[in-house]
C-alpha cells in the first residue's frame, strides 16, 4: 500500500509542476522563455512579440501564434488529481486549488486576431480575427 500513496504523490509533484526547473539562458529571451513556460501569460506575451518582430530571436510567426494563444487563454487555479483505491476504500478525484484563475491577456488575442488576418503563422482567416479583435477590444485593449 506504501507505494501505491507514493504514485499518487508523485503524480501529484508532476501535475503541480515540481520538477526542477531547467537552467535559463542569461539573455532576455531565454528569461522570458523560462517564465513564459511556467505560465506567465505577460512573458508569454513579451516573448510572442520578440518572435512576431524578430528581435532578439529569428522570427518565427507560429511561435509567436502558440505564445499569444496561450498568453490570452483563460487558465483555471484548479486542477485534478486521481488518488488510486488503496485498500477497500475506492479511488478519487481531488481538486487541488493551484492558485487564482487567470483571465486571458486581451492584447494577446489582439496580436494573434492580428496574424489571422495576415495570415502569418497561422492560416489566413479574415472573420476569426474581426471576432478576436472585437473581444479584444471588449475585454479593454485599445490599440495604438
Amino acid at each position: 500500500m506504501r507505494h501505491r500513496f507514493l504514485a499518487s504523490g508523485a503524480a501529484a509533484c508532476l501535475l503541480a509542476a515540481c520538477a526542477t526547473p531547467q537552467p535559463c539562458e542569461p539573455t532576455v529571451a531565454g528569461l522570458l522563455h523560462c517564465q513564459a513556460e511556467r505560465g506567465d501569460k505577460l512573458a508569454q506575451l513579451r516573448l510572442g512579440k520578440l518572435y512576431d518582430t524578430g528581435l532578439a530571436v529569428p522570427q518565427d510567426h507560429r511561435r509567436a501564434a502558440a505564445l499569444y494563444r496561450a498568453a490570452a487563454q483563460f487558465t483555471s487555479g484548479t486542477a485534478f488529481i486521481y488518488s488510486p483505491p488503496i485498500g477497500k476504500s475506492p479511488g478519487r478525484v481531488m481538486p487541488i486549488t493551484t492558485g487564482a484563475d487567470r483571465a486571458g491577456l486581451p492584447e494577446a488575442k489582439y496580436r494573434l486576431a492580428l496574424l489571422y488576418a495576415q495570415g502569418l503563422g497561422v492560416p489566413y482567416d479574415r472573420e476569426r480575427a474581426r471576432a478576436m479583435m472585437a473581444e479584444a477590444m471588449a475585454a479593454g485593449f485599445q490599440p495604438l
